[in-house]
């Protein structure tokens, strides 16, 4: 029976050779159980994808993945550190006495803003440091060659 090309399809296969496997679909996958494995005791809102956050850090080492989540389970915290120091801010203005503080009942689940935000300042801090590893590169002196200043402006 001839075999025939037929390019209007899709379809899945199986197969257990792992140089026929994608490895962007390998990387996400150990991602994904890195991933659950950190957040395993935190709360997490319905809207957070952890396929979506594996994809968008396919790279990152285990140790950056476990730097990013303690980024993350911070935010909530920060925000209610935030919320009272206004609090307590216009307490004193007002003259009353200080509010309550907030216990650990009163964090926000994680959610996905939380995760693109701090992927987003993950991101920015590494950008910081590669400019900076940029600037003493050229700043070293080359054999033969006058150091070139790196314009500060």
């Amino acid at each position: 029976m001839p075999l025939r090309k037929e390019s209007n399809g899709s379809w899945k296969g199986v197969s257990f050779r792992n140089s026929h496997v994608d490895g962007q679909f390998i990387r996400c996958y150990k991602q994904s159980k890195i991933l659950k494995v950190i957040l395993a005791k935190q709360n997490l809102a319905q809207d957070v994808d952890l396929k979506s956050v594996a994809s968008m850090t396919d790279g990152y080492s285990g140790s950056d993945l476990k730097n990013l989540c303690a980024t993350v389970a911070y935010r909530p915290i920060r925000d209610i550190l935030e919320k009272e120091k206004k609090e307590q801010a216009a307490a004193s203005a007002d003259g009353r006495p200080p509010p309550a503080l907030s216990s650990s009942a009163d964090l926000r689940t994680l959610n996905m803003d939380d995760f693109r935000y701090s992927h987003q300042q993950f991101l920015l801090a590494s950008f910081i440091q590669q400019l900076d590893l940029i600037r003493k590169i050229r700043d070293l002196p080359i054999a033969g060659m006058r150091t070139i200043p790196f314009n500060k402006s």
